[in-house]
């Protein structure tokens, strides 16, 4: 609501002089007159009516153009959002490009507002000055009965003209209030900020494809050997290209030809120092008397909302490199796989950033 209270601003005035033009005959008393008004007082009128008219020309030119440059931006942030909500057409790199650009997008412009609360109060002026100028050279007759005069006519046509005016100006700073808060040019309501747009449950909330989006900025694990070569020391780590807030996940890595669970790597990623960072932590640096992973290794990875929902499956798949071994994620699984889950209590109640692990 607090987004539509400047709106008030052009919407008081306007039915104040309605008022005024109409019913507030004590008002009109003091401004209305038997006699003609004097050529002095004509100019006057004139004077005013002709610079505030060059300033509204001014103003609204400058308005506009701000206004249609501010939407090409918003434009490029809409089709970004519908990218990143669905990202089938993105490799990881893009996703990244894409996270980092959205921030730069919707940033909200210092020079909008300012021409946005110039011309609420210049056109709120506006609208009771050329409002009391109609009932200067009116004198308040307007038709009341169906016996009309030609200059009631005339004083009425004005009075739309006025009327038709106002609806413009309040039209505008509608539009232009509607920017300066990230309309979605393209969908309903407002475009999310960068950081809602980097968090789970608001792309979930927005039908965002999470099993997509988990795919393509998937994490890995690292089994390494420290330094020196003949150390029996293994540090074990995790790498997650993108990190976003409320990332819940549980992974299950089994022994080899064996549905028995050889590691568990569980943890929820919640705090976000910048929209597009990556996220790396290292588990542990011990000496395992049998690896959890070799180069046979499979498991799953588990994505979970807010309430423990498996909202994305996925298969892992070990690796040996230079370094050691890594276990990637190799494709998507079917939800409908799982039936009966209980993985989920390893993060359960944790709302707190936390990563640990378990060996079997």
């Amino acid at each position: 609501m607090y987004k539509w209270l400047s709106t008030f601003l052009l919407l008081f005035p306007f039915v104040f002089i309605i008022g005024f033009l109409f019913w507030f005959e004590g008002i009109q008393s003091l401004i209305k007159s038997s006699e003609p008004l004097s050529d002095s007082i004509k100019n006057s009128i004139e004077m005013v009516s002709w610079i505030f008219g060059g300033i509204m020309s001014l103003l609204g030119f400058m308005t506009l153009f701000i206004a249609f440059s501010y939407e090409n931006k918003l434009l490029r942030a809409s089709k970004i959002k519908q990218q990143l909500l669905h990202p089938y057409a993105l490799s990881l790199d893009e996703i990244i490009q894409c996270m980092s650009e959205y921030k730069l997008y919707i940033t909200r412009d210092f020079l909008i507002n300012i021409i946005y609360w110039i011309f609420v109060i210049v056109s709120s002026v506006l609208i009771i000055t050329w409002g009391t100028i109609i009932g200067f050279y009116s004198n308040f007759d307007f038709p009341s009965s169906f016996e009309i005069k030609n200059v009631q006519v005339i004083n009425t046509i004005l009075v739309v003209i006025w009327v038709l005016f106002s609806f413009l100006l309040i039209s505008i700073s509608i539009i232009l209030n509607l920017i300066r808060f990230n309309k979605d040019p393209l969908g309903k309501g407002y475009l999310l900020n960068e950081i809602k747009m980097s968090d789970i449950e608001s792309i979930i909330k927005n039908k965002g494809d999470i099993q997509e989006l988990f795919f393509k900025i998937s994490p890995s694990l690292s089994l390494i050997k420290n330094p020196p070569n003949d150390s029996q020391e293994r540090e074990l780590s995790i790498y997650f290209p993108l990190k976003l807030s409320n990332i819940r996940f549980v992974a299950i890595l089994y022994k080899q030809d064996s549905k028995e669970t050889s590691l568990r790597i569980f943890g929820v990623l919640k705090d976000l120092g910048r929209v597009g960072e990556s996220f790396s932590h290292i588990i542990t640096q011990t000496s395992f008397k049998n690896s959890p992973i070799n180069e046979q290794s499979v498991g799953i990875l588990k994505f979970y909302d807010k309430n423990n929902n498996l909202i994305s499956l996925l298969k892992l798949k070990a690796e040996k490199n230079d370094d050691g071994l890594i276990v990637k994620v190799k494709n998507k699984m079917d939800l409908k796989l799982i039936t009966k889950d209980n993985d989920y209590k390893d993060i359960e109640n944790h709302d707190k950033e936390f990563i640990d692990y378990t060996l079997s």
